[in-house]
């Protein structure tokens, strides 16, 4: 089966410096696919590049069979792949409600009620964003990511400042839309939370991939433990 997104050879550099360095990977359709390394190591570049927020150097991005290397973000977005970002890009001032209509304007998607309730944000519905706490507005915006019915999501640092509740709200919600047919990467620095979540794991180190597999099989590779986890039992968690 061809998968739903392709990178191929991408490669980004900033003057003299290379964040993204020939990089090639893919996620099949209806998988939940990691991408970790430590900070520096490309993986938001990365993400910026396939959604169209930076053009690559060189390389290109095939999604569901179609070339969109280069196109703008709304672009993308209506090509069916969305993204969330690490720090909230919300409206503030406007209620939760509002926000979600936002994202989804215009496209094909949830009714906002429908969407609200599945992340459990019906009760904040009419809240301004700028009152919730960080959880709350890190919640919201993967629902936002979501709005469109997007057929592929980048989460970037989804749990980042979630409690353990609200990380389990947020991995069911990854995990029942997978069920439909819906494919993630996900950008994370919890290892423990993202390695019970994902069928296969990417590492980056210094704009380069550098190992590829299972959670299992990354968890023991000598190479990303030396670039990244420090030990075997930090890579498995523990």
């Amino acid at each position: 089966m061809t998968p739903l997104l392709q990178v191929e050879g991408l490669t980004r550099q900033f003057g003299g410096l290379t964040a993204v360095n020939d990089v090639t990977l893919e996620a099949r359709r209806g998988e939940i696919v990691g991408l970790i390394g430590p900070n520096g190591a490309g993986k938001t570049t990365l993400f910026n590049l396939v959604s169209g927020v930076l053009r690559p150097t060189r390389g290109r991005v095939v999604f569901d069979g179609r070339d969109i290397t280069g196109l703008p973000p709304h672009a993308v977005v209506r090509r069916g792949l969305a993204r969330s970002f690490q720090l909230p890009t919300l409206f503030v001032s406007f209620s939760v409600r509002d926000n979600v209509v936002l994202a989804g304007a215009g496209r094909s998607g949830w009714e906002v009620d429908e969407l609200l309730g599945f992340f459990g944000l019906e009760r904040v519905a009419g809240e301004p964003v700028r009152a919730l706490p960080h959880g709350y507005q890190k919640i919201l915006e993967v629902a936002m990511a979501l709005a469109s019915r997007p057929r592929m999501v980048l989460l970037d640092e989804p749990f980042c400042g979630l409690t353990a509740e609200e990380i389990a709200t947020v991995t069911g919600r990854v995990r029942s839309l997978r069920r439909e047919g819906v494919t993630f990467m996900v950008v994370e620095h919890n290892m423990r939370a993202l390695m019970q979540m994902v069928d296969r794991v990417y590492v980056l180190n210094f704009g380069s991939r550098i190992a590829e597999g299972t959670p299992e099989e990354v968890a023991r590779n000598p190479e990303v433990i030396r670039a990244y986890l420090g030990s075997a039992r930090h890579a498995a968690g523990g």
